[in-house]
């Protein structure tokens, strides 16, 4: 069979869009993994696969894949290339949708700008919600490396599982040997994304990415959120704040407790549209 898809990517983040609504698709793990190769596939950090929603008071489902094959519960930086794709893709004339994924509703608007703001839904530092081995509630946890370094960090969920370190110089942090450290951590059964974040000022802060089931990423729309929780709630930041990745920015806002984050992003692009065969 051929199949239709779009490249697309947010700040960097790339992902393959598959329109499972007036297509019939099915990608196994291994077939997931041979198209996300870069060298011989098409290559993305994740699959998204558009598909009808479960509940009528919804626009769309959609559901996630990391590179390795496996699925996921959410994505900011995937849902605002989604409002895109599916208006592109004439799936909708709505501005404004309200799309549902594994772990949570996401309200998606896009602006008359073509930036695209998305209401990410309320954070949890629970340890049960991340999920973390903790017996306790805590701001921060100690991480040993395994070459000695130890390092804070706090968990958030986004709906998904989040470690964030605040550290004074991300150029002495060897990203890809330190996030596989933390993400395939025991703490973490589900592993987890690992965001090593530098602040710049009380509302500017940089990051460097390590995604799970990805690896290093130029960007990751749950991270930024995550980690504007964390600087918030520790008192290092201030809402709304812009968070420079390697692939782009966004801006944050959290007015604190139980009230939703707001990511927007602005550096949104459709790469190409093709056909695959399996």
């Amino acid at each position: 069979m051929i199949f239709k898809f779009s490249k697309m990517q947010c700040c960097g983040n790339d992902f393959m869009f598959v329109d499972a609504i007036t297509q019939k698709a099915f990608f196994s793990p291994e077939l997931i993994r041979k198209l996300a190769d870069r060298h011989f596939g098409i290559g993305f950090d994740q699959l998204i696969l558009v598909e009808p929603p479960f509940d009528p008071e919804v626009d769309f489902h959609f559901r996630i894949f990391n590179s390795d094959g496996t699925e996921v519960q959410i994505g900011a930086n995937a849902a605002a290339c989604f409002i895109h794709f599916v208006i592109e893709h004439k799936l909708t004339a709505k501005n404004d949708l309200l799309v549902s994924s594994a772990s949570r509703l996401l309200e998606v608007k896009l602006n008359e700008d073509g930036s695209v703001r998305v209401n990410v839904g309320a954070p949890s530092l629970a340890p049960e919600d991340i999920p973390y081995a903790s017996l306790h509630t805590s701001d921060t946890y100690p991480f040993r490396f395994k070459d000695g370094e130890e390092l804070s960090h706090s968990v958030v969920s986004m709906g998904n599982p989040h470690a964030v370190f605040f550290v004074d110089d991300l150029k002495k942090i060897p990203l890809e040997k330190y996030g596989k450290e933390v993400e395939s951590d025991e703490k973490f059964p589900e592993k987890v994304n690992v965001s090593f974040v530098k602040i710049e000022s009380e509302h500017e802060i940089t990051l460097k990415l390590f995604e799970r089931g990805c690896g290093v990423t130029l960007a990751n729309g749950t991270c930024a959120c995550a980690s504007c929780v964390s600087g918030i709630i520790s008192g290092k930041l201030s809402s709304p704040v812009k968070v420079n990745m390697p692939g782009g920015t966004a801006q944050i806002e959290w007015k604190g407790g139980r009230d939703p984050v707001f990511m927007t992003v602005s550096e949104i692009s459709r790469v190409y549209d093709g056909t695959f065969s399996v």
